[in-house]
């Protein structure tokens, strides 16, 4: 038994089918669908790792001004010795 049998109809040579044709591009997309969400290109997200490099330097900043303001600088006074 065919496929064409199961249709209700053997496929006649030259019959145009009322279905759109599928045929592609050079680069494989579809001609039916245009605007298909898988033929746009994705996003670039590199603006998330921007902005994620931006958050870890300020929390690095930040803890670095939190141990320098709890241990201030000692004054050590410079002892002048006379010359020889």
């Amino acid at each position: 038994m065919k496929v064409e049998d199961l249709a209700g109809g053997a496929s006649q040579a030259g019959q145009v089918s009322d279905l759109p044709q599928q045929t592609g591009d050079a680069d494989g997309r579809s001609k039916t669908c245009p605007t298909s969400r898988h033929d746009r290109p994705t996003p670039s997200r590199l603006w998330l790792w921007i902005v994620a490099a931006f958050v870890v330097q300020a929390i690095a900043w930040a803890a670095w001004f939190t141990i320098a303001s709890l241990h201030p600088v000692e004054e050590v006074p410079v002892i002048r010795t006379q010359a020889r």
